[in-house]
Formats: C-alpha cells, structure tokens, sequence
C-alpha cells in the first residue's frame, strides 16, 4: 500500500483483508545543499514586486476541485489582491471551466495551459510560489504533490487524508469544497510573503526526510526481512 487510507479502501473493497503494509512511495530530493533548488522566493519577498502566482496541477474533472479554486480566485480578484492562477493540465471539466473563468471575469488572472510535457512544466513553474490542490475526492496519494514539496513551493490542499498524509504540517489546509478557506489561505500568501520561505523550506524537508528514495529502500527491506524470517519460523 502507498498510503495509510490505501488499506482501508482495501477492507472495504475485501481486498487485503487479512494483512497489510504501507510503504510510502519515495522521491528523489534536490541536492541539499541547493535552499532553492530551482526558483528562489526572494525576488517575491522584495518589496517591488509581482503577483503571487498560484498553479494547479492536474486532469480537468470535477472532483478534482478546479471550479472551486476558481471560485476563490473571484474573492482575491473582488478584493484587488495581486495574484496571478496558472491550471496546468486537460480533461473533460476544461471547456466549462474557461467558461466559468469568463464569467467570473478572471481571464486577465488565469490562463489554462493544457497538458505540458516535462521541460515546459520546469518553465511553467518558475515562477510559481504555491501549488493548489482542492480535491474533493478520488485521491490515493498526492505524488505530484511530493514532488512540488521537493521544490520547496507552498502547497494549498484540501483536508483530505491522502493530502493530510503526505504534507502534514508543512502546508496550508482548507475544508474541501470551501471556496471562501481556500480563499483565505490564498489571500495569507499575498499578505505574508515570508510564508513562502517558512513553508517552502518546511515543506523540503519533510519530503526529503519522510520520503525520500531511502527511506522507501529501507521500508522494503524491512518488510522483505520480516517476511523471510516469518516464514523461516514457520518452517520450523
């Protein structure tokens, strides 16, 4: 299993019934001696500056809650604050989406990116200080947020469990499906660009110490030793 909410799914399902493990998957850190390995906050923190520029990342569908942060971003937009929402991904939602985007008059604050491959996402993301996730549902294990917390960007979820797994405290949380909280934590970034640093750095860590690619070995490991041992008792 990869998450701790993966085994009560399975329950549920009657698969897995009689035991299971969770083996976080890993990922591959930054250098750590690089702070900012691939975009750095203190050109944000300098008082003569920019938009916050908020991302989401993912398939267009419903429950992966895009209408929601567009919703939020009307609030940000209703009060003057300076931000700019990139929605980087396809899917079936996309079409209704641009829709709402017009009609909440955002076009001059989000753009919609469409699928990117790999080098083009880097580009994407240079400027990027938060990654916003507002899942309503459906989600196992948030890897394409572990690998922005590698990154050391904010993240903004919603209080689900595969989320509150993976980022614990080292992002900002909301009620899923609560466009006014996740306008709150939003309008936090634009208000206190320290976050940005405190968060990003918090967010580091815990993904390099937690889940990182040794930390992944040595749970295999571990579970591969007990596995032999237990069956080398019982055949004796």
């Amino acid at each position: 299993m990869v998450a701790h909410i993966s085994p009560q799914m399975a329950v549920l399902s009657g698969i897995g019934k009689y035991c299971s493990h969770v083996l976080a998957r890993g990922s591959a850190a930054a250098p750590k001696h690089e702070r900012y390995p691939s975009w750095s906050c203190r050109q944000y923190l300098n008082p003569v500056r920019g938009p916050a520029t908020f991302a989401f990342i993912g398939r267009l569908v419903s429950t992966k809650g895009v209408h929601v942060l567009l919703q939020a971003s009307s609030h940000l937009k209703a009060m003057n604050l300076p931000f700019h929402l990139k929605v980087i991904g396809d899917g079936p939602e996309r079409r209704a989406l641009e829709e709402q985007t017009r009609f909440l008059n955002l076009t001059d604050r989000v753009d919609f990116l469409g699928y990117l491959p790999v080098a083009d996402l880097k580009r994407a993301l240079a400027d990027v200080v938060a990654i916003v996730a507002p899942s309503l549902s459906g989600e196992v294990f948030g890897l394409a947020l572990l690998e922005q917390m590698k990154e050391g960007r904010i993240l903004i979820v919603s209080n689900i469990a595969p989320f509150d797994e993976v980022i614990g405290n080292a992002g900002m949380k909301f009620s899923p499906g609560d466009s006014s909280a996740l306008a709150q934590r939003m309008m936090q970034v634009v208000a206190n660009p320290s976050l940005i640093e405190t968060l990003g750095v918090r967010a580091r860590m815990r993904a390099t110490e937690t889940f990182g690619l040794e930390e992944m070995t040595q749970g295999h490991l571990a579970l591969y030793h007990a596995r032999v041992e237990k069956a080398h008792n019982c055949a004796h």
